[in-house]
């Protein structure tokens, strides 16, 4: 039972158990990646040693783990460990390892990819320039991204004062091909279709192009908007049947074009002979139409005015139809033609125009052509007063003939 030994002796650390990397992902903070780790348990455990993760950048490979001496290491001393100071939007593979003094480390045997954190953008939104759209603003953050994608998209609060941003996968994000130029957006994030009226919320994003890493951050604050309504159709604006009085009859957008939570409102301004724009949202002329057609009473009898039909988000927002002259109804007034002759039967048949300022007057007796109730018929147009213009005969007239006996304008 003899033998002899080496001498000197050698010293040894017995290989150590590899950790576990759990998850690393985009961090809170712009640049920064945050890695779980977990050190082998049980009878697995280390002893003397100390659990550190790292990141280094993936420039398309993956790289090796990083030797024992690298930077890169961070002890890990919180879980998960946040690791800052990255490029915002490069990609990075990340290990764990347990070390055994500062030079020899074993390696997770996974490895992950994870983006650094992207920098955030900002985003303001408008009602848009046509029915059922809205007007979204994306900007870019002043510390540019790399491998990112600006691009903005809307969603349906349901109700709420808000609503969260939108999966970065979703299908309604929307390219901002003009930065610092608003894009006109009319589908929300899960394709469909915006309504007109409706509240939405929207935000921009800067999306990571990278393939495997579906992850983006969100404008905040997002930006709540009212899709454009709209515009209602103006059917007929008439003189009323009490003097100062405008008839207005008009009907809101129906079917796809429908609008939610509006208001149909009817107007009317005095046209000094330019037809005036529409009135503001806050004009006091608008009038809620309850009824078809809507009465428009105190107005000057027998001023020209300009009418309008809106439909109405709150009181602050308004799209309008076309404008229609019309004259408020001046009461009754008698017109004498300028030639009158017994037995003509002037006023026999009347008609107005829709705007109420020509008149068409049949006088199927009269004999203006020397032949027996030969007819004719005369036009009174309104400008402030009614005037005749030139009688209307027939240059075929003949006896008994009664032109104008039935007229319509």
């Amino acid at each position: 039972n003899y033998g002899v030994c080496s001498e000197p002796s050698a010293d040894v650390v017995a290989a150590l158990n590899a950790p576990t990397l759990t998850s690393a992902v985009p961090g809170p903070s712009p640049g920064q990646i945050d890695v779980t780790a977990t050190a082998p348990t049980g009878d697995n455990a280390n002893v003397d040693s100390t659990l550190r993760v790292a990141c280094l950048a993936n420039p398309g490979t993956q790289p090796d783990c990083p030797a024992a001496g690298d930077v890169a290491w961070r002890n890990a001393t919180s879980s998960p460990q946040a690791i800052p100071g990255l490029t915002a939007g490069d990609l990075y593979s990340c290990y764990a390892a347990e070390f055994a003094g500062t030079d020899y480390r074993v390696c997770s045997t996974a490895v992950i990819d994870a983006v650094a954190a992207l920098n955030a953008p900002t985003v303001a939104a408008s009602t848009g320039t046509v029915g059922r759209a809205v007007l979204v603003n994306g900007t870019a953050p002043s510390d540019a991204n790399v491998d990112a994608e600006l691009k903005v998209a809307c969603v349906d609060p349901d109700g709420l004062s808000g609503a969260a941003c939108p999966a970065f996968d979703a299908v309604g994000w929307v390219n901002v091909t003009n930065p610092g130029v608003a894009q006109q957006v009319s589908t929300l994030a899960d394709g469909s279709s915006m309504v007109g009226g409706t509240a939405y919320t929207c935000y921009s994003a800067e999306i990571s192009t990278h393939p495997s890493a579906n992850y983006g951050v969100c404008s905040e604050p997002s930006a709540d908007v009212v899709a454009a309504l709209n515009a209602p159709t103006l059917t007929s604006a008439v003189p009323g049947p009490s003097p100062g009085q405008i008839d207005v009859t008009a009907t809101a957008p129906t079917g796809d074009n429908a609008n939610v939570d509006s208001t149909l409102r009817v107007a009317c301004l005095a046209n000094p002979g330019t037809q005036p724009d529409c009135p503001a949202a806050g004009d006091v002329a608008w009038r809620n139409a309850t009824s078809s057609p809507q009465a428009i009473p105190g107005l000057t009898a027998g001023d020209l005015y300009s009418c309008y039909a809106a439909e109405f988000a709150g009181t602050d927002y308004r799209v309008c139809s076309a404008g229609s002259d019309v004259v408020a109804f001046a009461g009754e007034l008698k017109l004498v033609p300028s030639d009158s002759e017994a037995g003509a039967e002037f006023g026999w048949s009347v008609s107005l125009n829709a705007a109420g300022d020509v008149a068409l007057v049949g006088a199927p007796d009269d004999d203006a052509t020397g032949k027996t109730n030969s007819g004719a018929a005369y036009v009174f147009t309104y400008s402030g007063s009614w005037t005749q213009t030139p009688k209307l005969v027939p240059s075929d007239s003949e006896a008994y003939a009664r032109f104008g006996v039935s007229v319509s304008l």
